[in-house]
């Protein structure tokens, strides 16, 4: 039910986070920003659910549903790249 308000804020974020750091020569810096950025939310998540719902890491990550835990981790994904992702549509000129 969140994921597409996730999709949209991805975006919405992506794009203001590649703006906002300037759209340099190299899409090092807006990579590095979205993998800190991953590691941030992938760390307060797994905090969050060992501390509130009592469950270890690695079942906090491994017990999803199927389809929407594919759905899940392909948003973290592009969660991680999209502000290199913007970077490089903007280079070539496609927004």
């Amino acid at each position: 039910m969140e994921m597409p308000f996730m999709l949209i804020a991805i975006v919405i974020v992506g794009r203001w986070i590649s703006r906002r750091i300037g759209f340099g020569e190299r899409g090092s810096v807006q990579l590095k920003v979205g993998m800190s950025a991953f590691v941030m939310l992938v760390t307060t998540e797994i905090a969050f659910g060992v501390l509130l719902r009592g469950l270890s890491p690695i079942e906090l990550l491994r017990d999803r549903e199927p389809v929407s835990g594919a759905v899940y981790y392909l948003l973290l994904v592009m969660f991680a790249v999209w502000p290199w992702a913007y970077w490089r549509s903007v280079r070539r000129g496609v927004t």
